[in-house]
């Protein structure tokens, strides 16, 4: 999703009037009203030598900062900022994907904060074969209809 959202994005904030150049525009309006001013990342982009550029390139960096947490960052860092309409993928879909996330969350801290040699750390949740091949082919699902629901609002702007 991140690799859209770098290659996509772009193309999508420049059209004037497109779902994605309003959540720009709103993403500007929003560091520009902040209470004590925008962060130093921003106000480097707008001091920047070519900042229509580097603007571009910060809220990208906003948006890809770090692994989606749940079906909210998809809604939000995605969907939302993409132009993606609710109709081609409901949010009710998205929220469907929690359940992955969590488990994702789990493993990884897991694995994080425990001594894989030290078997008295913590019993292993286990998860049978089906429950993970169901949530992982529902991420990728997913992930693919965001992809085609993307490359439809692009061939529209085209």
């Amino acid at each position: 999703m991140t690799r859209l959202l770098w290659d996509v994005k772009p193309m999508l904030i420049a059209h004037a009037g497109s779902s994605a150049h309003a959540a720009y525009n709103a993403y500007l309006k929003e560091q520009l009203a902040k209470k004590g001013g925008a962060d130093s990342d921003f106000r480097a982009a707008v001091l920047d030598a070519d900042p229509a550029r580097a603007l571009v390139t910060h809220y990208l960096q906003v948006k890809a900062r770090a692994s989606f947490q749940g079906s909210r960052d998809l809604k939000s860092r995605i969907k939302n900022t993409m132009g993606v309409p609710n109709h081609r993928i409901p949010d009710t879909r998205l929220a469907g994907l929690d359940s992955f996330f969590v488990a994702r969350n789990e493993i990884a801290h897991a694995m994080d904060y425990e001594q894989p040699l030290n078997s008295s750390t913590r019993g292993r949740r286990h998860r049978s074969f089906e429950e993970t091949r169901r949530l992982c082919d529902s991420a990728f699902a997913i992930s693919a209809d965001l992809t085609h629901a993307v490359a439809d609002v692009t061939a529209v702007l085209k």
